[in-house]
């Protein structure tokens, strides 16, 4: 739901904070996962307890998936905007790892070779009334280098 906020704001200021909470939220629902599953297994190494050390390619195939439920079609065009226009003082800090993270996300969404088959179970969903119109990201299967994206109504 935060992610489609992306398309009610207007300046890449404002998209990059909605990009900053979006990441934030996945940080902070893994890190919550991830202390419940130690806590469950026992804790840590010796028996010592804390919170889990989570990085980027952690929470990386989870912004996947946020990505892809989320249905922003406009997603690539969104992010370009974002990474053109945002002031330099926010593109080295948190906003600009944020834009950077669903860039990443996208690309993934993009060019892997298994993204197509979900890519395709998403156009289904809407198609076949499940999910909102305006589905999914693609690039068309066309390769192109240029982040590109097709809607199913």
């Amino acid at each position: 739901r935060t992610l489609r906020m992306l398309l009610h704001v207007r300046t890449a200021r404002e998209k990059a904070r909605v990009l900053l909470e979006v990441c934030e939220e996945v940080a902070s629902g893994a890190q919550h996962s991830a202390s419940l599953h130690e806590a469950a297994s026992g804790g840590g190494s010796d028996g010592e307890r804390g919170a889990p050390c989570l990085g980027a390619e952690d929470l990386l195939p989870i912004t996947v998936y946020v990505v892809l439920r989320s249905r922003v079609a406009v997603l690539p065009s969104e992010l370009e905007l974002v990474a053109e226009l945002l002031p330099s003082e926010l593109a080295g800090g948190r906003e600009g790892y944020a834009l950077t993270t669903m860039q990443c996300a996208c690309h993934v969404l993009l060019r892997t070779p298994f993204s197509q088959g979900l890519l395709e179970a998403c156009g289904a969903e809407a198609e076949a009334g499940a999910g909102p119109a305006g589905a999914a990201l693609g690039d068309g299967g066309r390769g192109d280098p240029a982040l590109s994206y097709s809607v199913s109504l």
